[in-house]
């Protein structure tokens, strides 16, 4: 398929066209994550999967050595990413 860019709101892809539609530490840059889930199942063929992957609040508490030496990153990084059941919520 090569390269696409684009925004994560409006794929721009055709029904029913892939088996999974894969993100690895997208998501907290996505404004209307709604509406990414939904253009994502859009593009889905039936029985197709949506993985998303991000930092947890775990990980972003005990990322080494960020949290130890900038421990104000954590605040912000946890307003910043959505939590997991946010997201599950909206899948």
């Amino acid at each position: 398929m090569g390269l696409w860019i684009g925004k994560a709101e409006k794929l721009g892809f055709e029904p029913d066209l892939f088996d999974l539609v894969f993100s690895v530490d997208v998501i907290h840059h996505i404004t209307d994550k709604l509406s990414h889930f939904r253009e994502a199942y859009r593009a889905l063929k039936p029985g197709g999967r949506v993985c998303t992957v991000t930092d947890s609040e775990w990980i972003i508490r005990n990322r080494q050595p960020l949290s130890v030496y900038f421990p104000e990153t954590v605040a912000a990084e946890l307003t910043r990413y959505p939590s997991i059941s946010q997201i599950t919520g909206l899948m």
